[in-house]
């Protein structure tokens, strides 16, 4: 079996498009892993046994080996057109940015049609529309620039000191 060597983007490399953005719309892609099939072959490496017999999955299931890389490949080449223009992917989070609104309209369409031909679907709870700032990647996003968002730390900030051995 070949494992996918494709590589997770760098973070900082994504925060350098985003400097001269004014408007942003986050999307969230549900069940990320799960649109993407199993190839016939490897079905195998995916088998499970339960009282009811013998399963193999059709699907990439959740935390199998390489499957956000998989996942990252299959969404760059739905996007490849549009990555790193007004667009950018990590895993199942799509963030379009751009300095118009009147261009962010147009962009936001293309990228809703790239995922809808390839049949992935956007979490509505999760997305954001037409923001001035947003949360990506555990960071606040704005036209000011990129703050860490402090409810990521709280759980450090608010760590009690140890009171035993």
């Amino acid at each position: 079996m070949i494992r996918n060597q494709y590589l997770i983007p760098l973070i900082q490399e994504i925060l350098n498009y985003l400097v001269k953005a004014q408007y942003f719309i986050k999307l969230n892609i549900v069940t990320t892993f799960n649109q993407i099939r199993v190839y016939k072959g490897d079905k195998k490496y995916t088998a499970f046994y339960t009282q009811w017999g013998l399963f193999k999955y059709l699907v990439m299931p959740f935390g199998i080996k390489n499957s956000p890389s998989t996942f990252q490949q299959y969404i760059n080449n739905i996007l490849q057109e549009f990555l790193d223009v007004f667009v950018t992917a990590y895993i199942n989070n799509i963030l379009i940015y751009l300095s118009s609104l009147f261009k962010h309209q147009k962009h936001i369409k293309i990228v809703l049609k790239c995922l809808w031909d390839a049949g992935l679907q956007c979490n509505i709870k999760k997305c954001k529309f037409y923001a001035s700032e947003v949360t990506y990647l555990g960071l606040i996003i704005s036209h000011d620039g990129i703050k860490m968002d402090f409810k990521k730390v709280a759980a450090i900030v608010n760590w009690e000191s140890p009171n035993n051995v």
